[in-house]
């Protein structure tokens, strides 16, 4: 069975007031666009502008998919009703494997520096000790991206070992950060 991960109301450094839920096969078309604006606004996440080719009834399907998923779960960040953030883990349910999970995160540009981005990490880590099996987080994140380096850090997240050439952006190759964040020893 499946944590529950309840709607809940955040206030912004900047004094914005956000909404966090949980995604559903009704906001494949919202995140489609979402995914195409972020994309275009940074060169930390693993596409580019334009290449996030996920047609409409594709999303419907991975979203219903995971509502159900014991392993996984994707959360919005809606800011007057438009997706400013999404954060995900994306788990396997194979016994071996059932412990350890992946996290995606992304940030509309507008929304960067206001806190929404460790509101995002909080609500996922306690949403992921809540499921009496997730004992590990994992994810990798440019070198160069300090803010989310930090971000990671202050989470509780670690060092695992650096992944070189990991990325090719602009015809040239960027680094990556492998890290892990030990939820129960």
């Amino acid at each position: 069975m499946k944590a529950v991960c309840q709607a809940k109301t955040f206030t912004l450094k900047n004094g914005c007031q956000i909404t966090t839920r949980e995604a559903c096969a009704t906001d494949a078309k919202s995140l489609i666009e979402y995914m195409h604006q972020v994309s275009a606004e940074s060169d930390n996440i693993g596409w580019g502008a334009g290449e996030f080719n996920i047609s409409l009834e594709e999303e419907e399907n991975i979203l219903a998919s995971r509502v159900n998923d014991p392993h996984k779960i994707l959360l919005l960040a809606l800011y007057n009703g438009e997706v400013v953030c999404t954060c995900g883990l994306d788990g396997k349910n194979r016994p071996r494997m059932r412990h350890s999970t992946s996290l995606g995160i992304t940030v509309r540009k507008s929304h960067w520096g206001v806190g929404l981005g460790r509101i995002m990490m909080n609500e996922l880590i306690n949403w992921a000790r809540s499921t009496g099996f997730i004992t590990q987080i994992e994810l990798s994140v440019r070198t160069s991206n300090l803010r989310a380096v930090q971000l990671y850090l202050t989470c509780g997240f670690e060092f695992q070992h650096r992944i070189t050439r990991d990325l090719l952006i602009g015809g040239d190759y960027v680094d990556c950060y492998a890290m892990r964040l030990l939820l129960q020893p």
